[in-house]
């Protein structure tokens, strides 16, 4: 799997230098120096995700949970790693790091899904600060 994930990354001409392998069947990278990050799912379907950290406005760890038990304890159904963009036409990104439906108790992943959430917000607080022009002459500041 990591060798598909880096020739994957090479095809796009990404030069990752941090890489994460979990479960499995989740690949992310980071090419910081061209902010560019990598993400493949392979199971069930492979989903593939290339995101360009220049037009990215914000990361953020998203996760829907349910309650369970007469103490309606809280117990996490799904963990995304969520990108919003400084274009506010385009629609928010989100890559899978957990899903319950697929795979049994969480392994980790929460410790995971925070270690790229701060490596991704480093890597957007290094980038130059641009500003967004958006339609009817409004300026949005990244």
């Amino acid at each position: 799997m990591l060798d598909s994930f880096l020739a994957k990354a090479q095809s796009h001409q990404l030069n990752i230098v941090t890489h994460e392998l979990w479960r499995r069947n989740y690949v992310i990278g980071l090419d910081s120096l061209n902010a560019k990050l990598l993400y493949i799912k392979f199971h069930p379907e492979m989903k593939e995700k290339m995101i360009d950290l220049h037009k990215v406005k914000k990361v953020k760890v998203t996760e829907e949970q349910r309650e369970i038990g007469v103490d309606k304890e809280k117990v996490v159904e799904k963990l995304w790693l969520s990108f919003s963009y400084m274009d506010p036409k385009l629609q928010e990104i989100h890559l899978e790091f957990y899903n319950a439906e697929e795979t049994l108790g969480l392994m980790g992943e929460p410790l995971v899904i925070k270690r790229w959430e701060k490596s991704i917000q480093e890597t957007l607080d290094s980038l130059p600060k641009t500003i967004f022009v958006a339609p009817k002459n409004k300026v949005i500041k990244a």
